[in-house]
């Protein structure tokens, strides 16, 4: 992974955990956008075996923007809300 994209990901995170903490209903926003996106490339990617590591991957990023953020997505009962278990 390149300098670049890096620091885009780390960036974003940042971003997703402050708004976690200061402004719940705009994180909420933002993370919805973000799955909708991520769902999309996964059910590009359905006939494929990486299609089964986007749960993960969505999961890891969660947790990556804090506790809060994690118990913002568990209490969260939309139909864009993905199912926290922790491992």
């Amino acid at each position: 992974m390149g300098k670049t994209r890096e620091r885009r990901l780390k960036n974003r995170r940042t971003y997703l955990a402050d708004l976690a903490q200061n402004n719940p209903a705009k994180f909420r926003q933002e993370w919805t956008k973000r799955l909708c996106s991520w769902s999309q490339c996964i059910s590009t990617l359905a006939d494929s075996a990486r299609a089964f590591d986007g749960r993960d991957m969505i999961l890891a990023e969660l947790e990556k923007c804090g506790e809060t953020a994690i118990n913002l997505e568990k209490a969260d009962k939309s139909c864009h809300a993905i199912r926290v278990e922790r491992r």
